[in-house]
């Protein structure tokens, strides 16, 4: 069960809530596959249930007591399972939720480096600390809980994100690469979804004037930029701000793109 798991990253943890533990609610295609409160502090409640994603309602909801709800949609992840092997950890107030995509309901013994899996955006059950700072674009992705300073991510690994847009709140899946090991750089074009690649032994100014200016983005005819944001794909809404987040001295070393669709190189 610790195929994503890291230390809990400081913006996320929530210790001022009322004393009562909140529950959380875990339903797959329509049913529920578990519920548990979530402790205030330590120790961590760990609980690791099996669930079948159906074709007709590929959906993962979380419903907290303290009247959040959290909607993935997953009909991407139905030929790579349709088995969800959960591992729901609650501590110091927040849910952190991965799974392993596999085709039966018994978990092979190979290494999970191996095996799809699913990083679910980690919540706090505090409805006030939940929103803080969602919607500025200011959060990345190290912030929300997505990654974690000092660990490497699994290449057979994705991230299910909800948009912050409150008149959206729709989920979407992420690739992602460690542009720092493979010594990328990368910039989004305006839509905020497509992302261009490019040698960091080459600066942007280096790569645009040897260019004559970036290349227009080969899936929306948008241009690139290195402060353009990412966006959600539904409404378009910030994601991320990298006009913000780099700037503030945060290095965002993933590179990430929407699932099933491709980066655009420059050579």
């Amino acid at each position: 069960c610790n195929h994503f798991f890291a230390p809990l990253p400081a913006t996320m943890s929530s210790q001022n809530m009322a004393t009562e533990e909140p529950e959380l609610v875990v339903v797959v295609s329509g049913v529920e596959i578990c519920r548990s409160k979530c402790p205030l502090g330590v120790p961590v409640h760990e609980l690791t249930p099996v669930a079948r994603l159906e074709a007709s309602n590929p959906t993962v909801v979380f419903r907290t007591s303290t009247g959040l709800e959290f909607t993935h949609e997953l009909a991407s992840t139905v030929p790579q399972g349709p088995y969800l092997h959960f591992c729901v950890r609650l501590h110091h107030g927040v849910a952190q939720v991965d799974c392993l995509l596999l085709p039966t309901e018994e978990k092979p013994e190979d290494s999970a480096w191996n095996i799809p899996g699913i990083r679910f955006q980690p919540f706090a059950f505090d409805v006030d600390k939940e929103s803080e700072g969602k919607g500025t674009g200011r959060l990345g992705f190290f912030a929300r809980g997505l990654h974690y300073a000092g660990t490497i991510d699994a290449s057979t690994s994705t991230l299910s994100v909800i948009c912050d847009n409150p008149e959206c709140r729709r989920s979407f899946r992420l690739q992602f690469c460690h542009a720092g090991f493979a010594q990328l750089n990368y910039m989004y074009c305006t839509q905020g979804i497509h992302p261009l690649l490019w040698s960091a032994y080459e600066s942007l100014q280096e790569m645009e004037k040897r260019l004559g200016g970036a290349p227009p983005c080969d899936e929306c005819g948008g241009s690139f930029s290195y402060t353009n944001a990412m966006r959600c794909p539904h409404c378009k809404h910030v994601y991320v701000d990298y006009s913000k987040v780099r700037h503030g001295g945060e290095y965002e070393y993933y590179c990430h793109w929407l699932y099933g669709s491709k980066s655009q190189s420059v050579e």
